[in-house]
Parts: structure tokens; C-alpha cells; sequence
């Protein structure tokens, strides 16, 4: 494209070393591409898609193809929105955006829309009923000129398409005043989405989790004119209250709110080497369902000048326990590394693993940790960004980089022995 090309080859693995089949890259395109979602197994069929792949050229194009699991191709479809992953019909979500927007159900055997939701947004989980929760808006509003409205909560029919909306509980508030002989005078209060998490996930009875934070501020300020007319900010302080908190939408549609922690910061000045600071405030992570009925909730404390620490929460009938996870730690202040997903495997193990670029410099770090005591089993740097992981029957973790190529994958038992399949 544009005189420009790239050539690689999809290769299917079932024993190390060796492929079943092949498949070329459409000309011009690549495949392994991971912006969009690269490849999304399908659900097992007899005559469908066994995999959709995606592949990318210059000036952003983007196709969608599916495949058997024989290597024939049987549809291929222009993209330009995210690979959701597979539906429990045969077919395959992709993303809400295009025209028109909203999140699609495509046909495994053609490729043609089988719905199109007026859910937009991001991210999403497919519950066991085949219905979808997801964050976001309704497509029709967004293309409206802003402002766009506060972000909701969608249920999407697996079968249909059709979306139930529930309002998020609480939004956040910042409260200024001001007060002075110039500019703006007086109060202003602005209302704005709470901070979501990056992860919706659902356990086996149908239930869905995210974290929210909502962040209420109460801020001062005094504007004064200068000899030369100009009007300048001479005093500035605020208080920031952050709660963190875990919904729950159950599979009958009502919904509950859990406040897993509080924090305050608190600033005087607006910046600079005449500020002072103290205090701490909160970043959402992603919930982890235990399998007993509780969850496992990641966050992140974030200070001015120090490391942010990596928090689990597990929320059991019993009650809450907080661990923390040092060697999850960001190295960089104000910037939490909670918001890849973890994994629960067998015996009561947690992965949890820091998000590609923000804890360290050239791998992720996986911790394996028990879901109980908070004990950290082992840390390990696998010598890439993760971008996906998997719990393997038996104990141990399965690790994917965005990469594609040997050493972009491995898997670790529970003594954290490193075993390369890629």
C-alpha cells in the first residue's frame, strides 16, 4: 500500500515446533497484529470459524478474517473497530465504533452483522447466558455534538442485540471557589464520570464486576490584578476525597455497591516549587471472582512523590482483607500498574501481572500470590510486556506478549519454572 508492504505467515501450533497448516497474510497487510484484538479463538463448531484473524497495513487498514481450523478461509471483512472475542452462537463481537457505531454481532459462517447494539463503548464481558455487560454510551447520543451524556452501564442481549441501560450510581464533583477582583468570581461546580476500571468480568453464575472511583473536590482560589493589569491566581488549595468501590450487576439485573477504600489528598499552591502536598489518592484495577462466592479486587494508592503500591482486595462472606503486593509497585509516582486482569488458578493462587510500560522498562513482572494470606509465592520478569494471561489446569499460569515469534510466550508451574512454548 502506497509501494509498501509487509509479509508474514499465521502459523498454528499444536506441538512445539511443528505447524499443521499456513496461511499467507492478505497482500499488503500483516498479520499478529494486537492493536485490534489479533486472534479471538471461536466457540467449537462443526463447520465454522475455528479462529478470526486480524491483519493491519498502512494508513491504518485493518481486515478481518475468519478461519477454520483446517486453515480455510471463510469470510473476510474490512475493520475498523476492536475484535471483542467470540460469541456463544458461532459468530463474533466486534467493537462500537464505525458507522454505524455500536458494538456488532458478526455471522461466523459469513461475516455479515447478525445485530448492531446501540451500546458504544469499552470494555466488555460475555456472560454465561450469552448476554454481554459492557461500559459505555448510547451510539446515537455520542454523535450528537457534546456535551456527550455520563457513562452508563449496558446490558446487551446476546440473541437480539437488544440493551438494558443502568445508570452508574454516583458521579464525581469538583467544587471551586473563588474569590478576588478578577476574573471569575464566585462558585463553580462541575460534575464528571467517576474513574472506571479498564475490566468488566463475570463468574459462572452470570454476575458482573468493574471498580469505580469517585473523586469529590473542594478547591479555593484568589485573583488579584497586578500593576500591569494583568490577573494572576495568587492562592490556590484543594482536598480531593477518593472512594474506591466494587459493583456488582447479578445476572437478574439488580445491581449492589461495595466501598473497598477511602483516601484524601490534600494541596496547597497550583504547582511548583511553592506547593506542598500530602496525602495519597486511589486508581481502580479489575475484579478477580474467587469461585466461592467473593472476589479479588486490584487497586493501586497513589502518592506525589513515592511509588505507587499494588493492592488486592478479597471480598468473601467473611469480610475484607487487603493485601499488599510489593513487587507490583510502580516505580513511577501518580501512575498505578493495576490495570491488566489477573487470573485465579488452582489451590487457591492469584497471577496478577503490572501493565506493559508502566512499571518497568523492558518486561512486565507476574506475581503469584495466595488468595487467602496475601503471601507472595514468586515474582517473575518473563522478558516482555504480558498482554494476556491464562490459569492451566493443574496449577501455573500461561503468559502472551504482544509479539509474535519465539519467546513471546511461556508458561510457569507453581514454582515458577519457566517452560518457552513460542
Amino acid at each position: 500500500m502506497q509501494g509498501k508492504t509487509a509479509q508474514t505467515a499465521v502459523n498454528i501450533v499444536t506441538n512445539v515446533g511443528s505447524s499443521n497448516w499456513t496461511v499467507p497474510p492478505l497482500p499488503g497487510l500483516q498479520a499478529g497484529i494486537t492493536a485490534f484484538g489479533h486472534f479471538a479463538p471461536a466457540p467449537p463448531t462443526n463447520d465454522g470459524a475455528g479462529l478470526y484473524s486480524v491483519e493491519a497495513g498502512s494508513n491504518d487498514t485493518y481486515a478481518l478474517r475468519a478461519l477454520t481450523t483446517d486453515g480455510r478461509q471463510l469470510w473476510q471483512q474490512p475493520l475498523s473497530t476492536t475484535v471483542i472475542g467470540p460469541d456463544l452462537y458461532g459468530g463474533v463481537l466486534v467493537g462500537g465504533t464505525g458507522n454505524p457505531a455500536g458494538l456488532k454481532d458478526l455471522d461466523g459462517q459469513t461475516g455479515s452483522p447478525v445485530w448492531i447494539s446501540n451500546f458504544a463503548g469499552s470494555p466488555i464481558a460475555v456472560r454465561t447466558d450469552g448476554n454481554a455487560v459492557g461500559l459505555g454510551w448510547d451510539a446515537q447520543q455520542l454523535q450528537q455534538p457534546p456535551p456527550h451524556p455520563p457513562i452508563s452501564i449496558f446490558v446487551v442481549n446476546g440473541a437480539s442485540g437488544q440493551t438494558t441501560q443502568i445508570p452508574m450510581p454516583e458521579r464525581s464533583i469538583s467544587v471551586t471557589a473563588t474569590t478576588g477582583n478578577c476574573g471569575s468570581i464566585g462558585v463553580q461546580s462541575i460534575p464528571s464520570d467517576a474513574f472506571i476500571s479498564n475490566a468488566v468480568t463475570t463468574d459462572a453464575d452470570g454476575n458482573a464486576y468493574f471498580e469505580y472511583v469517585v473523586r469529590n473536590t473542594t478547591a479555593t482560589a484568589v485573583n488579584q490584578t497586578t500593576p500591569d493589569l494583568r490577573c494572576v491566581q495568587t492562592a490556590f488549595s484543594e482536598t480531593v476525597k477518593d472512594r474506591l468501590v466494587l459493583m456488582t450487576i447479578f445476572a437478574d439485573g439488580s445491581t449492589s455497591t461495595t466501598q473497598l477504600a477511602t483516601r484524601t489528598y490534600k494541596q496547597v499552591g497550583a504547582g511548583g516549587a511553592q506547593s506542598s502536598w500530602s496525602g495519597s489518592s486511589l486508581s481502580p484495577g479489575s475484579a478477580i471472582p474467587d469461585g466461592h462466592g467473593g472476589v479479588l479486587a486490584t487497586w493501586s494508592e497513589l502518592f506525589v512523590d513515592l511509588p505507587s503500591s499494588y493492592m488486592v482486595s478479597h471480598i468473601s462472606p467473611n469480610g475484607q482483607s487487603d493485601f499488599h503486593l510489593a513487587a507490583l509497585d510502580n516505580m513511577s509516582s501518580l501512575f498505578s500498574s493495576n490495570s491488566w486482569p489477573g487470573v485465579l488458578g488452582d489451590g487457591g493462587t492469584g497471577f496478577v501481572t503490572s501493565a506493559p510500560g508502566t512499571r518497568d522498562s523492558v518486561s512486565s513482572t507476574i506475581v503469584a500470590f495466595d488468595t487467602n494470606s496475601g503471601q507472595q509465592a514468586w515474582a517473575v520478569q518473563p522478558g516482555f510486556f504480558v498482554d494476556q494471561m491464562f490459569a492451566q489446569d493443574g496449577g501455573g499460569v500461561i503468559a502472551h506478549g504482544p509479539t509474535v515469534g519465539p519467546g513471546s510466550g511461556f508458561r510457569l508451574d507453581r514454582e515458577s519454572q519457566q517452560l518457552t512454548f513460542r
